[in-house]
């Protein structure tokens, strides 16, 4: 588990590039970048 643990940061940081790409990728279509990384609660 500390393993898993120690690559969270480099995962999130990963992630939000992802997002930051994908907004300008998807900026004229909104709801596609809304539908791929759609929070379920």
């Amino acid at each position: 588990m500390a393993a898993r643990d120690g690559l969270l940061p480099q995962w999130q940081k990963a992630l939000s590039a992802l997002k930051a790409h994908a907004k300008v990728a998807w900026l004229d279509e909104p709801g596609t970048y809304k539908a791929v990384f759609a929070v379920v609660k």
